[in-house]
């Protein structure tokens, strides 16, 4: 995967201190303008990291700074979900995923039992995508879920 821009380097960097972190527990990189690309390198990183309590990668207020991570940006979530015994709290509200960047998640959560808290608001996922959200959801501990602002009566 190549990232072009400068501001890729520094989710490089970002990515790289947090998968040799070995004591941060909260990352919270909400409305930095990180978008598909830079959400792979995170997310990747973040796997290797199995300190992670809790991710906020949210974008739901007004103005220039939104992240837009879409699909391409939450497909690592299969393998964090999967790999991370202590993450309990992850927060994507207002990337875009819509339907395919919610099956990379519930794919993950299939075998993901740490889980906590999911907030997926403001994500464009429509009423179609409740009958596999709710499916998965039955298997997993997950107390809190936060689907907000999407489109789900159309």
């Amino acid at each position: 995967m190549s990232l072009n821009n400068l501001e890729d380097e520094g989710v490089i960097v970002l990515a790289q201190t947090i998968m040799n972190s070995k004591s941060l527990i909260s990352v919270n990189l909400s409305s930095n303008e990180i978008k598909g690309n830079g959400g792979v390198v995170l997310f990747n990183g973040l796997t290797f990291n199995q300190s992670i309590v809790e991710v906020n990668l949210s974008s739901v207020g007004v103005g220039a700074k939104k992240n837009r991570l879409r699909a391409l940006g939450v497909k690592p979530l299969k393998t964090l979900l999967a790999s991370n015994k202590i993450l309990t709290f992850l927060d994507v509200s207002g990337n875009s995923i819509s339907r395919e960047g919610l099956e990379h998640i519930l794919s993950g959560l299939k075998v993901n039992r740490n889980l906590l808290s999911l907030k997926l608001g403001k994500n464009d996922l429509s009423g179609d995508c409740l009958k596999p959200l709710f499916k998965t959801l039955k298997d997993t501990e997950i107390k809190e879920l936060d689907i907000s602002n999407n489109p789900i009566g159309k």
